[in-house]
């Protein structure tokens, strides 16, 4: 879904995501400027995954996607220019597992209509971080949000919901990130 002016950014009547959308325009450009899907998440204290269901089954689109068009429509001073990483980045954290487990470079620049080099330039500049290593930090951050919400779940599962074929790998990621295995992750969650 595209929106062609400031008018298609109207809220639906009283839905869910209406309401989250009102929210959102309410806001100051800046703070639009800022804002991620987790960041809404919890200020609405709101999963993000039901965040993310609803806006699908509503409006068609991510609230990742909606949140780069508000930022299009929204009015930025000049001192704060709209950047592409947050954009990419909010893009990146609304992902359901599923999505994020097969997510790419050359997918995502072909959402935002970029060449991978560039985008990964930028985010470069902008983040001071790799795309990829941004992907797999956010992988690791959901299924950790996951290992510890879920404790019955093993760590294969969840190693393989996010797209990590050897669990090896996962627990060494896993433990460069977060300082403990996912194993250990689990037992203090508990």
């Amino acid at each position: 879904m595209s929106f062609s002016k400031e008018s298609d950014l109207k809220p639906l009547n009283v839905s869910f995501t209406g309401r989250i959308i009102r929210y959102i325009q309410e806001l100051e450009s800046r703070k639009i400027a800022k804002l991620t899907v987790m960041k809404l998440a919890e200020q609405l204290d709101i999963n993000r995954s039901v965040l993310y269901r609803k806006f699908v089954k509503e409006l068609g689109i991510t609230p990742a996607a909606y949140l780069v068009e508000a930022r299009k429509h929204s009015v930025f001073s000049n001192d704060e220019p709209k950047k592409l990483s947050c954009q990419v980045s909010s893009y990146i954290e609304a992902l359901p597992p599923e999505q994020l487990a097969v997510l790419t470079v050359g997918y995502i620049a072909q959402t935002f209509s970029l060449s991978p080099s560039y985008l990964v330039r930028i985010f470069k500049k902008e983040k001071n971080s790799s795309l990829n290593q941004y992907i797999l930090r956010t992988k690791i951050e959901r299924s950790a949000e996951l290992l510890r919400l879920n404790l019955d779940l093993k760590v294969n599962d969840v190693a393989r919901s996010f797209g990590f074929s050897q669990t090896g790998c996962y627990s060494r990621l896993f433990k460069q990130i977060k300082g403990v295995t996912p194993n250990q992750y689990k037992k203090v969650s508990a």
